[in-house]
């Protein structure tokens, strides 16, 4: 679960910066 939190939180940031 520790690796699990930081992927979601790095591929919402790529979506997000990529979608802006």
């Amino acid at each position: 679960m520790g690796k699990f939190i930081p992927l979601v939180v790095f591929v919402v940031l790529a979506w997000f910066l990529y979608d802006g």
